[in-house]
Formats: structure tokens, sequence, C-alpha cells
């Protein structure tokens, strides 16, 4: 776990310099607003990545000109530490986006999401045992010897790497995995387990264990679910609190993707050159779009 923790300290000491604060990686229980944290952030390491030789220029210019800050920053820009972590990134945090992905589909069903996320995992594991596409064309660019990333000329020490001995890597990859393994943990615990039923892949070919498959989940499930029955039909006034939260329960969605999604249409519609839409105009015009065909 320190070697793990020590690279979460190199990723947020070496991407402060471009404006990336990577310290809400450390939270247990991230919100909503760190969710979305991942995409953004992909996006800046890439543009990085693609502007890596005009940004060193850039710092090494300023740096002439006696500005401290410059200084450090291009230090840091230009040295392996900081270039391998930033193509570790590109491969790992694609991976990671797919996870709040998952929570946006507007179909998916409860026993899909632990599949998702198996496949989530494994795609880090794999990860770790091969390189990506982006920590390849490091490997492919950086010259030890020489001294150099491509045309970049690096500061400070430039260690051979050994890929497969990357202890660094696999650290990160244990732990993450632990951590969506714990955050996650209660699809695979009932009363969300009992919805795997429901998996027509996990449905044995055999007749006969097809015919007894899933009866006692399902049995689980309908007791779940008459409770809520019977304390809606009797409208009981001792549950009129318990009444008010099982019918929110029935009703809202368990995520906020699909109203996220009406809020951007509404901006995208009602835009400051047509800020004079009437309410009636602007709910007809998001209706089609959002639940017209595709044009």
């Amino acid at each position: 776990m320190a070697h793990g923790l020590g690279l979460f300290e190199a990723i947020k000491t070496a991407l402060l310099s471009i404006g990336l604060d990577f310290e809400n990686m450390r939270h247990d229980q991230p919100g909503p607003s760190l969710t979305r944290w991942v995409s953004s952030k992909s996006r800046a390491v890439i543009a990085l990545k693609n502007n890596l030789s005009v940004v060193a220029a850039h710092l090494e210019s300023m740096a002439a000109d006696n500005i401290p800050e410059a200084k450090a920053y291009h230090t840091t820009l230009v040295s392996v530490q900081f270039l391998k972590i930033m193509h570790l990134l590109l491969d790992f945090l694609p991976i990671i986006t797919r996870v709040s992905k998952v929570f946006q589909y507007k179909d998916i069903m409860i026993y899909e999401v632990e599949e998702q996320l198996e496949g989530i995992m494994l795609d880090l594991l794999n990860m770790s045992q091969n390189p990506g596409t982006n920590m390849k064309e490091f490997l492919r660019l950086y010259k030890p010897a020489d001294k150099k990333f491509a045309d970049t000329v690096i500061k400070g020490p430039t260690p051979n790497i050994d890929w497969k001995d990357d202890n660094q890597l696999r650290l990160l990859v244990q732990d993450t995995i632990a951590y969506l393994d714990k955050r996650f943990a209660c699809f695979k615990e009932d009363p969300l387990s009992y919805f795997r039923i429901f998996d027509y892949a996990r449905w044995p070919r055999d007749r006969l264990e097809l015919a007894r498959f899933g009866t006692e989940d399902l049995l689980k499930l309908l007791d779940i679910f008459l409770i809520y029955e019977v304390i809606l039909a009797a409208k009981q006034e001792r549950f009129r609190d318990i009444i008010k939260v099982i019918e929110l329960m029935c009703c809202i969605s368990p995520c906020t993707a699909e109203c996220e999604r009406g809020f951007s249409t509404m901006k995208s519609i009602k835009t400051p050159l047509r800020n004079r839409l009437e309410q009636d105009t602007l709910q007809h015009l998001m209706h089609i779009n959002l639940s017209g065909p595709s044009v």
C-alpha cells in the first residue's frame, strides 16, 4: 500500500504543474462531483501530451527570464517520472471513466452493473500485464542512454524501465481493484444479488436444473415487494412516513443521468440568442429532442 500511495503522491505533485488536483482521489466515498472528475482530467492529460514539446519550450523560455515557478514546472514536466505517469494515466483514466458511465446507461439492469464492473477490473488487470497503447509509445520514444524522450531532453535521472517489474503500476492496479470491490460490494450482497436470476446468461442448460434455478431468490424478492404492497394498500396512519419513502423509491430513478441529459438539452435549445422562448415551446422542443426519433 505504501508504494501505491507513493504513486498517487507522485501523480499529484507532478500534475499540479498543469492545474490538476489529484487529492480527491484519496477520498473513500466520493460524491457526484468527484465522479465527474475523471473525464475532464483525461482530456487535460491528452491535451498536455499532444502539446508537450510546445509547453516544455514555453516553460523553458519563461525559466530563462528568471521566473522560479516556470523553472520548477519545466524540471518536473521533462522528468522521467512525470512522462511515465502521464502515459500511464492515458491508459488508466479511460478505463476508470467507464465506472461512472455504467450508471448513465438508460436501460441497464441491476444484474448488468456487476458484469460491467467485472469487465472494467479485468481490463485493469490486463493493463498491469501488458502495456497499453500510450505506455507502449512511451517505452518506444524513451531513450535513457541519450537522456531523451522523442525530441525532448530529459532532466534528472534516466533509469532503464522494465514494464514487467514495475511495482508502482502493479500496486496501483491492485489498490484500484480493491477500492472498486469495496465500493460496489452491495451488488454481490442481498437483496441486490437476488436479481441475478433474471440474467439469462446464468441460466443452466439442463431442463431440470433450469426448473429449480433461482426459486429461493425469487421467493425472497416476492416477500420484499409483498411487504411494500401490503403497506401501500393499508395506508395506515402510523405508516405515513414509511409510505412516502416507499412511494418515492418506486418512482424515482436510482441515477440522475436522465435528468442531467434533460438539462443539457435545455441549454442547447435555449441559448442566449433564443432566451425569449416561451415555456410551452421549450417543453415541446425538449420532448421532441429527447423522445423523438434520431434525425
